[in-house]
């Protein structure tokens, strides 16, 4: 029998460019059939030396699906050594160049060939919700350019599931330990 039964499984498409079309770059794929994200390849190879951060250009842009965002997690070999993906989060009306931020908290530098893994992307729904039974309006400062400027969405557990930290539960089923 299916492990998923009585369970809904959607896809959700994603739409991939090139944000140059004359730079390299590598398509995100799975890294097994069932896997829960996409892995996501460096253009070029690099070094980072310990205690140092650097942003990788990936030369392609995102376009999420509607009501879903995206989170970049690190790999679990790259978090045994002390590195790990910062600000990895992309709201769903994010229209530029997707870039990971790379950081080595590691006691030794962290080295990269072309076409290495350096993430995993996760796409995940985004429900839109109340705080205090009322939809928030999106921060007036901020232009909302993307498909669906209707509200502010804030990401928690859809109702009816049992509520949980996201990110902690994300990294815990990569076995990352955090904190």
């Amino acid at each position: 029998g299916s492990r998923n039964q009585g369970v809904e499984v959607k896809v959700a498409t994603l739409t991939i460019n090139p944000s140059d079309p004359l730079a390299k770059f590598l398509l995100p794929v799975p890294a097994a059939l069932h896997s829960a994200g996409l892995e996501v390849f460096d253009p070029e190879g690099g070094m980072l030396p310990p205690g140092d951060t650097t942003m990788i250009q990936l030369n392609w842009k995102l376009r999420l699906p509607p009501r879903h965002f995206r989170i970049l997690l690190p790999l679990s070999q790259q978090a045994k050594e002390g590195v790990t993906v910062l600000a990895g989060v992309t709201d769903p009306d994010y229209q530029d160049e997707i870039r990971l931020l790379l950081h080595n908290g590691g006691k030794e530098a962290y080295a990269w060939n072309t076409g290495d893994p350096l993430g995993h992307s996760l796409v995940l729904p985004c429900p839109m919700i109340g705080v205090n039974g009322k939809l928030q309006q999106p921060n007036p400062g901020r232009t909302t350019n993307g498909p669906d400027p209707a509200g502010m969405k804030v990401w928690v557990t859809p109702p009816g599931e049992k509520t949980h930290n996201l990110l902690r539960y994300l990294l815990k089923s990569k076995r990352i330990q955090n904190g």
